[in-house]
């Protein structure tokens, strides 16, 4: 399993009811983006509210949002981003604040989990939030390759490419058919590597 939540459902130290009520707990925790543009004073009263309203007439992502209409920059959504991780609750303080499961035992499991990640070699940037327990891809190393062509060096929680930030460059991305064809072994269209990336998940444990 590539999640920690998951694995102490499988450990039946928690049920998925917990798990789910924790999860939800941790959303609600963090900040929406808007009031960290407003907390963090990146973008003007002005701007914010036009942050809104666009949002409200379109199904792009905020982050989308910001860099194509208001030009925000790498630097500025990184803040954005450290901010809302700040903020977030951890799920193992979730969990040990609704006494669902005690201190000791969630060092325990966090220890356990963490070297049997290690010894599987599971790739996961994130301990905490929901998954389905399928197994990990296997990626060729044609795969890999067309990867770093287009700067993407890792993927995110859910597998999919976490890209380079390079959209405010202007510059162009050139991508070769080898490199598209690779991808699609991937699961990633064509489309998916001119658009801007998402959110990435935050580690509730750091």
């Amino acid at each position: 399993m590539s999640f920690f939540g998951d694995y102490l459902v499988q450990k039946k130290l928690i049920s998925e009811k917990h798990l789910v009520e924790s999860l939800c707990e941790q959303i609600r925790s963090t900040p929406p983006v808007v009031e960290c543009l407003y907390k963090l004073e990146i973008l003007s009263l002005a701007e914010i509210s036009n942050v809104i309203k666009t949002q409200m007439g379109t199904d792009k992502s905020i982050f989308h949002i910001l860099k194509s209409d208001f030009n925000l920059d790498v630097d500025g959504i990184n803040k954005v981003k450290s901010y809302q991780m700040s903020m977030r609750k951890p799920l193992g303080q979730i969990l040990v604040q609704s006494n669902i499961l005690d201190q000791s035992t969630l060092q325990t499991e966090l220890g356990n989990f963490l070297e049997l990640k290690s010894t599987k070699g599971i790739e996961d940037s994130s301990v905490g939030e929901a998954s389905s327990l399928s197994s990990e891809p296997e990626i060729s190393a044609a795969a890999l390759e067309s990867l770093r062509e287009l700067g993407i060096t890792s993927l995110d929680d859910n597998d999919d490419p976490i890209a380079p930030a390079v959209e405010n460059s202007g510059a162009s991305v050139e991508v070769s058919q080898a490199a598209l064809d690779s991808l699609k072994e991937l699961g990633i269209s064509e489309d998916a590597v001119y658009e801007d990336s998402q959110t990435p998940e935050l580690d509730p444990f750091v």
